[in-house]
């Protein structure tokens, strides 16, 4: 019985190590590689013999073919300089795989991992919100309103922070907790404070004000209101159109914007114009589909990519483009830069598993996570930077289920 518990009490330990060294790269690198380090120490203390690391599944396996890409692209790169921290970001590729081969996947409890993001990214917005609310009551300022405290200007304005996460990010962060959380609504329906949870975290979401998050967002609503009207109880309905009401009329003049913006954006990218304008990300993609046809089989070398876009815009006199670094804000775009056409087909072929798996095993979590990825992708390159990559192997790995064999008889 004993050790029983004891392997209980092991799997809890890694599980919460995991979900806190995603949880913590909404505040520091640093401290989500600790977090990691402290995984490993635990998996290792069980389970001494290096065995357990060597049983990655078929997607792992693909995951270090996209790590061997990598360093094989050294080749064809000039900015060697640029190649190591490039390198070292991606080291998520091969890292996850291992760390959550099937052997240590099994060790993981799923249910605690998804109650613990949800819970850890509330706790986080009403940090921020804690924050947000003491700056408005110590700053003097004009008009203080409950609208102009929503107000997503104000935040960005003046408001303390306890991270400089990009918002794109943070709002994928908060979309895959939204995911989480409806989980929990189901296998818990009576669960006010799931509730209560998601509802934080939706509006938090919405005063983020990322363009494509503010459409993904709406779908949510929808479906989470679908679920729980027709399988939640009586009190649950009542207290969940109370709470909306008033959410979204506290919320309207965030929802005017955030809509105002995301139509302009849409109308200003298909209107004629004399001049390429950088403030629209479609003239950036055309300037990167030109690099792509000129490279388009080994690619630029995943250093070069940066170098080579600053060299195009100042063509084009994007001056704000240069002094800002802008990359493609497009993934499939920056992993054809980068690799050519190969990588471009292997970033769509790892995304076409993982989509098609989760739909053979019935997996809408999985679906709808890693939807929320392709769609995303279209607009920030989510796989150049750590708190983008680290999120995607890891949920990869820990998410996927290779579909049953068939019954051949």
């Amino acid at each position: 019985m004993s050790a029983k518990l004891s392997q209980a009490s092991h799997e809890k330990l890694c599980t919460w190590l995991l979900a806190l060294a995603l949880l913590l790269l909404l505040t520091s690198l640093a401290a989500s590689n600790i977090g990691l380090i402290l995984f490993l120490f635990v998996i290792i203390l069980r389970y001494p013999s290096a065995k357990v690391f060597f049983a990655p599944s078929r997607l792992g396996w693909i995951f270090v073919t996209v790590f061997l890409f990598h360093v094989i692209s050294f080749f064809w790169t000039d900015q060697v300089h640029r190649y190591l921290p490039f390198l070292e970001r991606n080291l998520s590729w091969v890292l996850f795989p291992l760390l959550l081969s099937e052997n240590i996947k099994k060790r993981i409890d799923l249910d605690l991992f998804k109650k613990t993001i949800f819970f850890g990214l509330v706790f986080f917005a009403l940090i921020n919100e804690a924050f947000i609310i003491f700056d408005f009551v110590t700053t003097d300022v004009h008009e203080k309103t409950v609208r102009l405290f929503f107000s997503r200007y104000y935040q960005l304005g003046n408001a303390i922070r306890i991270s400089d996460i990009h918002y794109p990010y943070l709002s994928l962060y908060n979309t895959i907790g939204l995911v989480f959380g409806l989980s929990i609504l189901n296998r818990a329906k009576r669960s006010i404070l799931a509730t209560v949870g998601i509802l934080i975290l939706l509006f938090y979401n919405f005063q983020l004000g990322s363009r494509v998050f503010f459409v993904i967002n709406f779908l949510f609503v929808f479906y989470t209101c679908v679920v729980i009207f027709l399988d939640g109880s009586k009190y649950l309905r009542m207290m969940l159109a109370g709470v909306l009401i008033a959410v979204f009329w506290f919320a309207k003049p965030i929802l005017a914007h955030s809509y105002s913006r995301f139509v302009s954006r849409i109308e200003a990218t298909f209107e004629s114009r004399n001049a390429p304008s950088e403030f629209y990300r479609p003239d950036r993609w055309k300037m990167s589909a030109d690099l792509i046809r000129e490279n388009l089989f080994l690619g630029l070398g995943p250093a070069d990519v940066e170098n080579e876009l600053q060299i195009k815009y100042l063509e084009n006199n994007f001056k704000i483009s240069v002094s800002e670094k802008y990359n493609t804000h497009n993934q499939y775009l920056d992993y054809l830069l980068r690799f050519g056409i190969l990588g471009g087909i292997l970033l769509i072929s790892i995304l076409g598993i993982i989509l098609y798996n989760a739909y053979v095993n019935k997996n809408y979590e999985a679906m709808i996570i890693f939807l929320v990825f392709s769609i995303a992708m279209i607009t920030e390159n989510y796989l150049s930077v750590q708190r983008g990559i680290v999120p995607f192997c890891l949920l990869s790995i820990l998410l996927n289920k290779q579909p049953p064999k068939a019954n051949n008889n």
